[in-house]
Order: C-alpha cells, then sequence, then structure tokens
C-alpha cells in the first residue's frame, strides 16, 4: 500500500512539473526591435505584419528604432516578416520565425547597417552586445 501511495506521488509530481514547463513554453514573450544603422543620414522605412497582426509603416530617421512585443507559443505559430525601404533599395525579411527563432532569441533585435555587402539585416549577439549576426534578405 505504502508503494502504490509513492508511486501516486511521483506521478503527480511529474504531471505537474510537465504543465509548469509547458505553459511556461506556450506563452514565452518576444521583443522585436528595428533600428537603422544605413548611415549616411538616409531615412528607412519598415512595415511588419503576421497573419493576425500588422504592426503599420514605422519611419526611421538615422539611429532610431522601434520595437513590437507579442506572445508565442508551441501551439500557436506566429512568423513576422517585414519590408524595409530606402533611397535605391527596396527589400523583404521574415524578422521573426518561430521555427527558427523560438528558442533562439526572446529579445530579437535588429538593425539595418550597411556592410560590405551593403544593406544587410543583423541580428543582435546577446553575448557580446553586437550587431553581428548578418543575414541575406528574402528572394524575390
Amino acid at each position: 500500500m505504502g508503494s502504490l501511495f509513492g508511486i501516486r506521488a511521483v506521478m503527480l509530481m511529474l504531471l505537474l512539473l510537465f504543465l509548469t514547463i509547458a505553459c511556461d513554453a506556450a506563452s514565452r514573450k518576444k521583443h522585436v526591435r528595428v533600428t537603422n544603422e544605413l548611415g549616411g543620414g538616409l531615412t528607412l522605412k519598415v512595415h511588419c505584419k503576421s497573419a493576425d497582426n500588422d504592426i503599420g509603416l514605422q519611419v526611421l530617421p538615422p539611429n532610431a528604432f522601434f520595437e513590437f512585443s507579442f506572445s508565442s507559443g508551441i501551439f500557436a505559430i506566429t512568423d513576422f516578416y517585414c519590408s524595409f525601404q530606402w533611397p535605391g533599395g527596396f527589400k523583404w525579411y521574415d524578422i521573426y520565425e518561430d521555427g527558427k527563432d523560438y528558442l533562439e532569441c526572446d529579445k530579437c533585435w535588429w538593425a539595418v547597417r550597411t556592410t560590405e555587402y551593403g544593406p544587410q539585416p543583423c541580428r543582435l549577439n546577446l553575448s557580446n552586445g553586437k550587431y553581428e549576426i548578418c543575414k541575406p534578405w528574402n528572394p524575390k
């Protein structure tokens, strides 16, 4: 009788632990920031949206940023894509995709900056505080 009670107690504790982990994973808050680091006094126009939310057009003077937050989880797939426009350029980028970003970044901070390859979206490396994780734009 005592061993049956012990097994039930252990099963109940494992169930509570699983539910706690699942609830935490199901409602992780994500923070996205986009900064204009194009240089040359260029203004950056950014328009981000998901299937359910349109953040609207943001006009960023040099070194300015905007941010938005949302909840993402294992039961809801959230993908945000943005258009980026500056004098002489127009590009798209998937700024947040659950499949690639869910575990990788809760604080998804980006800078559009001029690199040796031209303007690129570069994500903040949280370990050193530098925008050095640069990615190619989406294909046309």
